[in-house]
């Protein structure tokens, strides 16, 4: 996705890239995949992550694979959300995996291509407004 292009557009952290004809390509922008594996990296290598930031990044996960790859993200995130609740003693091996699971799918995400060409729905496309050059 061609940030220059006059086709492709970013709204917050994501890019959306309608210089294929009939194909609106959607996925986060490179700036917001990298920010969300460092913090995924950094949770996994910490010897303790609070239980509001295993909330946080189950919630900016949510939001990135729901850009990219839509549902397909929901098993690792679970994984996730379960291995936090564990007791003390199993928690942190469960989160780590879990955490672990959730980068390898994150970095395997590629964007989501939608077809413009059906004219069974009109594409709805929703963004808080805002964009970013980057």
């Amino acid at each position: 996705m061609d940030p220059g292009s006059d086709r492709s557009r970013h709204p917050t952290y994501t890019a959306i890239d309608l210089s294929t004809p009939g194909i609106a390509i959607v996925g986060n922008t490179k700036k917001r995949e990298a920010k969300i594996l460092g913090d995924l990296e950094k949770a996994i290598s910490s010897d303790y992550v609070a239980p509001s930031e295993v909330d946080h990044l189950v919630g900016v996960c949510q939001y990135a694979e729901a850009q990219c790859s839509g549902r397909s993200g929901s098993l690792a995130l679970r994984h996730v959300r379960l291995a936090s609740k564990k007791q003390a003693a199993v928690r942190r091996a469960a989160l780590a995996r879990a955490l672990s699971n959730l980068r390898d799918h994150v970095a395997a995400s590629v964007p989501r291509r939608i077809s413009l060409a059906s004219r069974q729905r009109p594409l709805l496309v929703f963004t808080d407004a805002a964009a970013d050059e980057d």
